[in-house]
Parts: C-alpha cells; structure tokens; sequence
C-alpha cells in the first residue's frame, strides 16, 4: 500500500532516500545536488496542507479512503526535489501511478523551467491521455485509469453526503434511480456548475442535458444568472436552436455517404427540424445517430454530439479570465502588463520567463500570499497592501 512507502520527501524523515541520491552520484554532481538543496526550504505541514490538490503531482485515494497526496509541485524549488525523489522512488508505486506523477511533474518542470530527467520525459510521452493527477488505489490498481479532476468530484461527494429530502429537480442526475449532484443550495449550485464544466465529456449526451439543464434552472432561482450564461452549460441546456445545427446535419450526411448508410433520415430533419422545438430535435438526431452508431464520432472533432449540435456553437466565445483574491480581481491582462523587472526581484530570472509564457496558469497554481505580492505589482496596485489582499 502506497501509504506504507516513502515516496517524496516528505516520507523521508530519516533521510535514506536522499542519503541514497548522494550516494549514486559522481562528487562534481554531488556538490550541484548538496547547493541546490540546501536552498529549498522544506515545507511545515500547515504549509502543505494549505495548497490545492492540483498542486501535487500526484493524489491517492488509498484502498481505506485515506488520501495521499505527494510530489508537491507548488513552486520550481518544491518541483526540483519532487523529480529528485520520484527518480528514486517511482518503483515503490504501480505502473498507472507512476504514469501519472510523471504526466504532472513533467508539465511542472515545463511551466516553472525546471530542467527534465529525462526518464520521466520518457514515461510522460507514453501517457499523453493523462489529465489528471488522481489515482485510486484499487484492489488491482493496474486495472483502473484515472478519475478526472478528483478536487471538484471530492467537493460534491462530501455535499452528497448530507442528502435533504427534496424534490428531482433539485439533483443534478436523477438517471438510474440514484440521486447525484445537489443543486438546492448557492454553494452546491457553484461547485456543481464549475464540476460540469471540466468534466462534461465524461458524461453520456442524455446526463450532459439533465446535468445541465437542473444547473440552469437552479443557477436562476438561487440568483445566479451568469452561471446559466456560461459556455458548457448553454451548449447543454439551450432551449433554442444554435448556429451549428444546419452544419452538423451536413456533416452526418457526408458521413453517411461515405460509409453508404442512408441519408434520407438527417436529410428529412433538414428539411422539417427547424418546426420542431430544439429539444425534439435533439431527441430525433439522437435516435438517427445510435442507428448509425455515430456515437464513436461525439467530440472528436468529427461531429458534435446531438444535444451540442442543436442547442449550442462547439466554439463559443470564452469571457476573459478573472480571479479575485480577498475582494481584488485580478485579469488576465493585469498579469501581462506586469514589468519584467518587478517579477525578476522577487521570484528571479527564471521565473520571469515561464510566468511570461503562462501567466494565469501560474498565477493560479500559487500560494495567496504569493498571489498577494503579483496582485501589488499591477500598475495602480503599488500602494496595495500585501497583507489587506491577503486577509
């Protein structure tokens, strides 16, 4: 069991994993090993337990529902002496956690300029499918992929956890019997909301509508009409026809001829779809395309599935990326126009290129007090009080 194994270094409290690293390496690299470690400050486990799960590359959820969380990757330091240690320990964990720690370190070590061993380089390059940093550690752990965005899944189970008595619209899936994802409350409705925005593909065409339909509705009665106006959410529970609908019919019948199915049925929805209500439509081309077993098609830059076909443009315009932070919003554009110079004095040379090249990804990956100092660097902000941002 992983939680029986030193892992990162922070299972090495008697330091004989890292006594092993000095130990294999030649004395010029020993010493470049002996300087850069001595610079990065360990983390206090308040610390740790203050950062995000998607600041580690890797979270288990053990066989006992303990999780794990490893591999801390929040800063270039703290993503250095995690590659260090998975090096030496990657074989202490199964074949698909080993993938996915080095999926994640490998996309650390690229945004914080972190130079890559290239073994894990080699392992990430094998599982290009991965998105996500969570495994479950199951009876035959070999056997199971990753869950997808294991933070967003983890907020809704402990929600679940307190049903209320409560009629079906106020569930995000009813389907099946089984009520999932509560949508009674304001909380609920946002986490439900961000949830179904990253992992919408996860879901059949049916739970993607019923999913995003209960969160529209509910999104308007809790007074939270911009979360009904958001791109995922309108391409699943539009109640009008989008703009891709003529388009995609047209692909289903290119689709058809070259696999000499029939026509005649998309080819009649063209001509008598526009009297029936979007949803009918959605429904019709639903049936049209299991008979055809366009299923295997959906999302695949082939065609869009029936309900985003009908309802909504696959290429929607995204509203620019804003975060706030203790009552002060910070944009994309804030984060752009920041000077070189003011980065560099307080992260280093580094770092100044890789949040050049990234900035919000990186902004979003770091600590609040670090976030505090970026927000007080924004031309008009240099008055800011670092400490007011942060309370």
């Amino acid at each position: 069991m992983l939680n029986t194994k030193i892992l990162d270094a922070y299972d090495d409290s008697d330091l004989s994993i890292a006594k092993e690293i000095m130990g294999e390496l030649p004395g010029n690299m020993k010493e470049s090993f002996q300087k850069t470690a001595a610079g990065i400050d360990l983390l206090t486990e308040e610390q740790r337990d203050s950062l995000r799960n998607d600041q580690f590359s890797l979270v288990v959820l053990t066989k006992h529902g303990q999780l794990l969380r490893k591999f801390p990757a929040s800063d270039p330091g703290q993503t250095w002496l995690s590659q260090q240690y998975f090096v030496k320990t990657a074989g202490e964990m199964p074949e698909m956690a080993q993938a996915i720690c080095a999926v994640n370190l490998n996309h650390a070590c690229n945004v914080w300029g972190v130079p890559l061993h290239p073994a894990i380089t080699k392992v990430a390059n094998l599982y290009q499918g991965i998105h996500s940093n969570f495994y479950h550690e199951a009876d035959d752990p070999d056997a199971r992929l990753p869950e997808p965005d294991y933070v967003e899944e983890a907020q809704l189970s402990k929600i679940a956890r307190n049903p209320y008595a409560g009629d079906k619209s106020m569930w995000g899936l009813t389907n099946g019997g089984t009520l999932r994802y509560p949508l009674e409350k304001v909380a609920q409705v946002k986490v439900a909301a961000e949830y179904f925005e990253q992992n919408w593909k996860g879901f059949t065409p049916e739970e993607r509508n019923e999913f995003a339909t209960k969160i529209a509705a509910n999104s308007i009665r809790c007074g939270l009409p911009h979360i009904a106006d958001r791109p995922a959410i309108t391409k699943y529970a539009g109640v009008t026809y989008g703009d891709r609908i003529g388009t995609n019919l047209a692909e289903r019948i290119q689709r058809c001829v070259e696999l000499d199915l029939p026509t005649e049925p998309y080819e009649e929805l063209s001509k008598t779809g526009s009297a029936m209500p979007p949803v009918d439509m959605a429904l019709a081309l639903r049936a049209i395309d299991s008979q055809n077993r366009f299923e295997r098609y959906y999302n695949k830059g082939t065609f869009d599935d029936p309900y985003a076909a009908t309802f909504g443009n696959e290429q929607v315009k995204v509203a620019m990326w804003s975060m706030d932070v203790a009552g002060r919003t910070v944009t994309e554009d804030d984060l752009k126009k920041i000077p070189d110079n003011k980065i560099r004095s307080a992260f280093g040379d580094s770092f100044v290129v890789s949040f050049k090249k990234n900035p919000v990804t990186i902004f979003k990956s770091m600590p609040t007090p670090e976030k505090a100092s970026i927000i007080s660097m924004v031309p008009g902000n240099e008055n800011a009080d670092e400490e007011d941002i942060e309370e």
